[in-house]
């Protein structure tokens, strides 16, 4: 069990391709919009390599945090939830959005960015479940009320 747990670790890392990947994207579809040419295929892209790399992040190790920001979200019960309604807010909105854009809303440039935003409102479903075990694994235990 330790080795596949190490593998998925391992795998957390193809987080940062991708998102170097959105990054290029990004570029490209400044470049257009500067044009004057708005290119809704590359933002698409955009936000389906974001949605990915957000997915390959959650295979990380959730014992662990990142600096000292992260560690003090996810060491407080407070900050902890408002981060993860805020990831839920956004999960709910991407996937609404993208879906209203694909069934309902079938101009040129919404479709064209539909999929992506549905696949980035995945993403922040993954993200929502391993930021619940980082908050869980970094809170201080409790001390037992008495009765």
């Amino acid at each position: 069990m330790k080795k596949l747990k190490k593998t998925f670790h391992l795998l957390s890392l193809l987080q940062h391709p991708f998102g170097f990947a959105a990054m290029v994207y990004y570029v490209i579809f400044m470049i257009s919009l500067f044009k004057g040419e708005v290119d809704w295929i590359v933002m698409n892209n955009i936000l389906l390599l974001v949605g990915l790399s957000m997915s390959f992040a959650t295979l990380q190790d959730t014992s662990k945090v990142q600096g000292k920001f992260s560690k003090k979200i996810w060491s407080s019960r407070k900050l902890g939830t408002i981060a993860l309604t805020l990831i839920v807010l956004l999960a709910i909105m991407f996937i609404a959005f993208g879906l209203n854009f694909y069934f309902i809303k079938n101009d040129s440039g919404t479709y064209k960015i539909s999929i992506g935003m549905i696949v980035l409102g995945i993403g922040f479903i993954g993200l929502l479940k391993t930021s619940a075990e980082i908050l869980e694994n970094q809170l201080p235990p409790t001390k037992p009320k008495p009765h």
